[in-house]
């Protein structure tokens, strides 16, 4: 499965169904919200998306947990279909690489660790654990001849890389941390 930002697809089936917490969210170039929304709850966060050359991801899902949380009802709808053209540049393992940090940054800035989250130099010592995970898997997968699964687990390190440098640049009182 790809991140969201990566390459734009979101298929849950041919039924329509409620989206509910822990669910694969909807990808933003295939939602559509009543105006009432926005009033109600806010717009997008302005430090998540892309915007000019910088690249984040993320205003979409945010805006998505925070509907849920306030109780609003979300529904995936099969029929509205989105037609949404990939340049042909997006497909390369590079701007894959790319893709996957930049995703991982976004994650990174919008998550607030508990209280109690075990920090290394800032950084949760969960993520620095799946980090090495993926590193070892990339390398073992390398050395079976197993090159497509060695490059997923290249991208998940580099999804888990982006959370690492993004954790280090958000200063302390936005984390929710306990190790201030």
């Amino acid at each position: 499965m790809t991140k969201g930002g990566a390459v734009v697809g979101h298929d849950l089936g041919d039924m329509p169904l409620e989206y509910k917490m822990g669910m694969q969210t909807p990808v933003g170039a295939n939602m559509i919200f009543r105006r009432e929304l926005f009033k109600c709850h806010g717009l997008f966060r302005i430090d998540l998306g892309k915007t000019g050359k910088r690249v984040f991801f993320g205003e979409d899902a945010e805006f998505y947990g925070r509907l849920l949380r306030a109780g609003e009802k979300l529904l995936y709808l099969p029929q509205a279909i989105i037609y949404h053209p990939v340049d042909s540049a997006r497909m390369t393992k590079s701007n894959f690489k790319i893709s996957y940090f930049n995703i991982g940054r976004s994650i990174g800035r919008r998550w607030n660790y508990p209280k109690g989250t075990v920090c290394y130099l800032g950084v949760p010592g969960h993520l620095i654990r799946k980090f090495m995970v993926q590193v070892l898997k990339c390398v073992a997968r390398l050395g079976c001849g197993q090159y497509q699964k060695a490059f997923f687990h290249k991208l998940e390190s580099y999804w888990l890389l982006g959370q690492i440098v993004e954790t280090l640049r958000i200063p302390y009182f936005r984390r929710g941390t306990a190790n201030r």
